[in-house]
């Protein structure tokens, strides 16, 4: 596994942390049907302050605009779950905010 050094961590933009089994990583456009399967599930997203997508074009526009502005700051947490060579089954965020929130969700398959 991966860790970043600790003195590092308020540099640092959502760095791939790897296992054996799993890859955390950034979402990319390449993403967007695992998304659109994410976060276009009612019952998975039933408790999140953001409605479900329903197509592809939601799928672009919410990694657009959760995702991207996110990827620019300079330290953030927002990973996408995958299993090795797969595409993702889920996501985990991590605020670096005071409230320090953790979130994170994954396909019912999982």
């Amino acid at each position: 596994m991966i860790i970043p050094n600790k003195r590092d961590l308020n540099i640092v933009n959502t760095p791939t942390l790897e296992t054996d089994r799993l890859l955390l990583r950034k979402f990319n456009e390449g993403d967007l049907n695992a998304m659109l399967k994410m976060f276009g599930d009612k019952e998975i997203n039933k408790y999140l302050p953001w409605f479900p997508v329903n197509n592809i074009a939601e799928a672009k526009e919410f990694y657009e605009n959760h995702y991207l502005p996110i990827y620019e700051r300079e330290t953030a947490y927002h990973y996408a779950i995958c299993l090795k060579d797969k595409e993702p089954i889920g996501w985990v965020n991590v605020s670096v905010e005071e409230s320090m929130d953790l979130g994170y969700g994954l396909i019912k398959e999982y």
